[in-house]
């Protein structure tokens, strides 16, 4: 449809521009044929006490999971953002996070984020202290410096959208 629509609402632009036509019949054609879309499923999000659970647990049972999700809890990054994370995009004194990639699955590569803009998200405190314990923890038992990695301890792999170190 929209192989007909196009060409022809061009030309009936140029017979506008020509003064041949008052205006372009065909100029809003396509907006009566857009397809329905499909109802979205309600975010059915933690309550406090849930995420509190969550995040609890997640420091207790898996800790080196525990600042990957506290950052997407604190932040409300989206997956893909959260595991493009670098530690050049915290800034430490104004604690926020300069959010400028993500990373794609089915390519596996980085990419703008879905907007197409960088854009800069607040750090909470308890969110700054935990990622500089990482980072800390990190320099520390890392001889060679950061390395590669997300800045909350996430390594892009292959097969998998995160593995932990």
């Amino acid at each position: 449809m929209l192989n007909i629509i196009i060409p022809l609402r061009t030309m009936l632009n140029h017979a506008v521009e020509d003064g041949l036509l008052v205006a372009n019949p065909a100029s809003r054609v396509g907006r009566f044929n857009k397809k329905p879309t499909e109802p979205r499923e309600d975010l059915n999000p933690f309550t406090r006490d849930e995420l509190r659970l969550f995040l609890n647990a997640a420091r207790q049972h898996f800790p080196d999971f525990y600042p990957f999700f506290l950052t997407l809890a604190r932040t409300g990054l989206r997956l893909g953002e959260a595991l493009a994370l670098q530690w050049g995009d915290i800034d430490w004194q104004g604690r926020f996070i300069e959010v400028r990639r993500s990373y794609c699955r089915t390519s596996k590569m980085l990419l703008t984020p879905k907007s197409g803009k960088a854009r800069r998200v607040d750090m909470s405190q308890q969110l700054t202290e935990t990622l500089k314990a990482v980072l800390v923890e990190r320099k520390k038992n890392t001889p060679e410096g950061l390395g590669r990695g997300s800045a909350v301890g996430v390594r892009v792999r292959n097969r998998n959208a995160a593995s932990w170190r």
